[in-house]
């Protein structure tokens, strides 16, 4: 056995940022201290007792603490004889408080014969194992140390069965993004294939969708483009989801043009509705930034037509899009679309948050308001565009029409009252806010921007990879407590 130098201590973080979503307990929150008393333990370790009380005192705070100066002794007897006590109650203590720190310890210093030992004793309870917040830690440890050995299949194994629940668990999802850190990447197409296989059940989850991101980020060549081509599939789905909105967002932010353009031609024909709820109206507003110009073209002939174009201007999400798409529409059809919001001025001048709209528009396309030829904007208050950087319970707020063609003739007013609602902004594309972080909200009437919201916490270790974020593309999703009704059916 080789030496460690470093004692794994019982009250450090090491490799287990995360928080502790998920409804643990506080007694799982906030270890206590055994039952052995100071001298107790002392005068154990004087005589050589401990060796016959491994297990008890390996669950104490000082005890296991003690136990861990004792392998650095690097006395291989003594070494070889608490491994042996630990093996016995391998699974209880890498769920233990205090005993998974020791568990960590031994497998930094075991050799690969005692790796195999251990991975023998814990396969068929390692997902168990992993959905516990002490258990994970001791779980990404042994992933750690078995990745430069031939145990990785074994490990897989005992993992590859069950990798949706662990995405969706607040202690498992970090077992997967570990594997995805450290194992080698010929190793990895088992966690690829579960996530595309069930790509909506883990996309809209609060957990998985940040698994789908870090999987994308690992994959490469196939296994890649399976993922994207399975979440583009179900676009229509993930889009007004509170949590796969956010994944359309990543893989818009790819730049592949393909899968860009998949996006796309699924919102195609349902954009007036889209545009008016809370989570698919910034996928609406992403695309208009990062379609080719044939898509933006046909996104924006849509958006302008006279059926739903008043209905997009008095909605507190809707005027936002009508907004990005004047700023990207090219100049020729710049005059045109103009030409569709002028007449529409009086009337939405008729309220007070229609008549602050009117107001921008008026100032940044002074042609509205003198009916001049200019197509060109001044440089005014900007564009509708947030300004903003993009984890939070969905609900609804608002409902929508069914069975629109082309522009959405027909449709119904979706928004319900929900008093001044707010279009808020959020953390790094890709994310979802952190659940204690409210809404960075902001007024549908004064179009106004807040700040970007701060970043989960956790460390790189154990909690989500935040030194990944690949995507610095502005997230603009908008986080309350209510949600929308969506469309169903496939184009």
């Amino acid at each position: 056995m080789s030496r460690s130098n470093n004692n794994i201590s019982s009250n450090n973080n090491h490799n287990s940022g995360r928080d502790n979503a998920g409804g643990t307990s506080s007694s799982e929150r906030k270890p206590q201290r055994g039952g052995y008393k100071i001298s107790a333990l002392e005068e154990l370790f004087n005589s050589d007792a401990y060796i016959r009380n491994v297990y008890s005192i390996a669950k104490d705070q000082a005890g296991c603490r003690m136990l861990q100066h004792k392998l650095d002794e690097n006395n291989s007897e003594v070494t070889n004889t608490i491994f042996n006590e630990v093996l016995n109650h391998i699974v209880e203590l890498m769920m233990d408080p205090f005993g998974n720190y020791l568990c960590q310890k031994l497998m930094d210093i075991c050799s690969n014969h005692q790796l195999q030992m251990i991975l023998d004793a814990v396969c068929n309870d390692l997902v168990d194992i992993s959905l516990n917040m002490h258990g994970a830690r001791a779980v990404q440890k042994l992933i750690d140390v078995i990745r430069t050995t031939p145990h990785i299949p074994r490990l897989v194994a005992a993992l590859e069965g069950s990798i949706v629940p662990l995405t969706q668990d607040a202690n498992g999802n970090h077992v997967v993004q570990r594997c995805l850190e450290a194992l080698p990447p010929e190793t990895r197409s088992f966690i690829f294939r579960a996530v595309a296989t069930d790509a909506v059940e883990v996309a809209t989850h609060r957990h998985g969708c940040r698994i789908v991101q870090r999987c994308i980020d690992a994959a490469a060549g196939h296994d890649r483009q399976q993922l994207v081509s399975a979440i583009c599939v179900h676009t229509l789905t993930l889009v007004q989801d509170a949590f796969g909105n956010y994944v359309i967002q990543y893989v818009l932010g790819l730049n592949d043009a393909q899968a860009n353009s998949d996006v796309v031609r699924a919102l195609l024909g349902r954009l007036g509705v889209l545009s008016r709820q809370k989570y698919s109206s910034n996928v609406v507003e992403r695309c208009l930034q990062l379609a080719n110009d044939e898509d933006r073209l046909l996104m924006i002939r849509e958006l302008s037509d006279s059926r739903v174009l008043g209905e997009l201007l008095r909605d507190v999400y809707g005027n936002y899009v009508v907004q990005s798409a004047l700023t990207v529409t090219p100049a020729p059809e710049l005059a045109r679309v103009l030409g569709c919001v002028r007449p529409l001025l009086p009337s939405l001048r008729a309220n007070g948050q229609g008549r602050r709209i009117a107001q921008k528009l008026e100032k940044k396309y002074p042609q509205l308001r003198n009916g001049g030829s200019n197509t060109g904007p001044t440089g005014g208050s900007g564009s509708g565009s947030r300004g903003g950087a993009a984890e939070a319970t969905p609900g609804n707020s608002s409902t929508a029409s069914q069975g629109l063609g082309f522009g959405g003739p027909g449709s119904q007013d979706m928004q319900q009252a929900i008093g001044s609602p707010s279009r808020g902004g959020g953390m790094q594309s890709g994310y979802p806010p952190h659940e204690g972080g409210g809404d960075q909200g902001r007024s549908g009437a004064g179009n106004k921007r807040r700040g970007p919201a701060p970043p989960d916490r956790g460390s790189s270790s154990a909690g989500p990879n935040n030194s990944n974020n690949t995507n610095n593309n502005t997230n603009n999703n908008r986080r309350r407590d209510g949600g929308d009704t969506p469309i169903s059916g496939a184009r």
